[in-house]
């Protein structure tokens, strides 16, 4: 449909989420209206709450487990806009159906900002991953890069990469003293290698996870062959 049908949909729901809030009605986290406001302005990738595909689409990127669980805030929706126009188009809806916004990047947003609510306001995740594009102006020295880019797109990656993943369990002080030494090691690495930590009970590479012992797991990724990454391991 066009603008004007949007403007007056728009218009209209203004009204209806002004009575509702004068009425105290909170309806179903303003869903439908949301998602009628999307249809009438041409965005399609969004996926309601009770869709088959909600998990898939609010998880693809949360980092932060304890913002994935069940007493954890969901949102109504998960958008995804192919263009500015339909980014500009997702957030005057929310904004008409009394949703607030929550705006995922290519990032981690490890504090949850991207997919959760602190005051259990209803809300819609607007996801920015298919707004990924970077645009270089070597005469001028600039360079355009939109929100959903993620690291593997700035920077040049060789053939051959190496991923690895390590975990290890233990008592909370001697898991301390390996996070401890990972704050020392890591900032001197060199750039081509990245290592990350995650501390916690029960986490995925866990052997035991039925246990309640914490444990810390190390990600790393080299852009570069398995012996450069480990003889640069073996020299720290």
């Amino acid at each position: 449909m066009g603008a004007l049908a949007l403007l007056l949909f728009l218009v209209l729901r203004l009204f209806a989420v002004q009575a509702g809030v004068g009425a105290g009605i909170v309806g179903d986290d303003g869903a439908s209206c949301f998602t009628a406001c999307l249809a009438a302005a041409g965005v399609r990738n969004v996926t309601t709450r009770g869709s088959p595909g909600y998990g898939a689409a609010l998880g693809a990127s949360i980092q932060n487990l304890r913002f994935a669980g069940a007493g954890a805030p969901k949102p109504a929706a998960v958008v995804a806009p192919a263009s500015l126009e339909e980014l500009r188009a997702a957030v005057r809806c929310a904004r008409a159906a009394g949703l607030v916004v929550r705006l995922r990047s290519g990032g981690h947003s490890y504090e949850g900002l991207s997919y959760t609510t602190e005051d259990r306001s209803a809300f819609a995740v607007v996801d920015l991953a298919a707004l990924d594009g970077v645009r270089v102006d070597a005469s001028r020295g600039t360079a355009w890069v939109e929100a959903g880019a993620t690291l593997g797109q700035l920077r040049p990656v060789p053939e051959r990469v190496t991923a690895f993943a390590a975990n290890r369990p233990g008592s909370a002080e001697s898991v301390a003293r390996l996070v401890s030494a990972w704050q020392r090691v890591a900032p001197r690495l060199p750039v081509e290698l990245y290592v990350s930590a995650f501390v916690g009970a029960g986490l995925p590479e866990s052997s035991n996870r039925t246990t309640a012992g914490v444990s810390v797991t190390f990600k790393g990724l080299y852009l570069g062959p398995s012996h450069e990454a480990l003889r640069i391991l073996a020299g720290i």
